[in-house]
């Protein structure tokens, strides 16, 4: 199982959970485990670029948590990195697009190597077509997980106003730099209702008649600073 190798492109740096850390290690760890050729186990059928796990073991190979194990594999399961199939005693865990990662001997070297003018020629335009197509589909799944995270904010609506929904909503699903996660999933841990509750607080807003009043030095009535000074 140790033997062989895996292919890593370059444009894995770009890959939108590449900035965490515990994302990559349990990915790079799939990839390296997966089957490389059909076998068996155990009686079950297991395919290549499939692998047979669970989280206990996952947690004891890759030093973490089953908490961040869960979180993770919850994580590539959204952006359709990995599917699975489980049972009460183990997972099958199976890498999408595998063949991208480690291709068979017999496909490795082409019988005629084309020149390399012929090379960049049949490149470029297939590149720029697949460019086109990550772009578009990142676009997408940020839409998909803008609204996703608006309606979770939909329970809250009773106990903070409209435009502070509005305005938390805003600052956290603003997409990072290579447009492919929200500020929210870049958080280590996120709590919904903790951060709104911060939010409030930092703001100094509250609800009064269905309508949000900001309380500050300049729009509180000379009153309350007289009676302030009396005491």
């Amino acid at each position: 199982m140790n033997e062989g190798w895996v292919r890593l492109y370059r444009k894995f740096l770009d890959w939108e959970w590449f900035e965490l850390s515990d994302m990559v290690k349990i990915f790079t760890y799939f990839l390296l485990k997966a089957n490389y050729e059909d076998k068996k186990w155990k009686g079950i059928d297991v395919k290549r670029g499939q692998l047979i796990t669970g989280r206990k073991q996952l947690s004891i190979d890759l030093k973490m948590s089953e908490r961040k194990v869960r979180t993770c594999i919850e994580r590539l399961k959204l952006t359709s990195e990995i599917t699975i199939k489980s049972t009460n005693k183990y997972s099958i865990i199976t890498i999408n697009n595998y063949n991208s990662y480690n291709i068979k001997d017999d496909e490795e070297r082409p019988t005629k190597r084309p020149t390399k003018d012929q090379q960049k020629t049949n490149k470029r335009p297939q590149l720029k077509k697949k460019k086109k197509n990550i772009k578009n589909n990142n676009k997408q799944i940020i839409f998909k997980k803008e609204q996703e995270f608006k309606k979770g904010l939909e329970e809250f609506s009773g106990k903070y106003s409209e435009k502070m929904l509005d305005e938390f909503s805003k600052y956290w699903t603003e997409p990072n730099k290579s447009k492919t996660k929200l500020r929210w999933e870049l958080q280590p841990t996120w709590d919904t209702s903790r951060r709104l509750a911060n939010w409030a607080k930092r703001n100094f807003t509250f609800r009064k008649d269905e309508k949000k009043i900001t309380y500050s030095k300049k729009n509180l009535p000379d009153d309350y600073w007289k009676s302030k000074s009396k005491k």
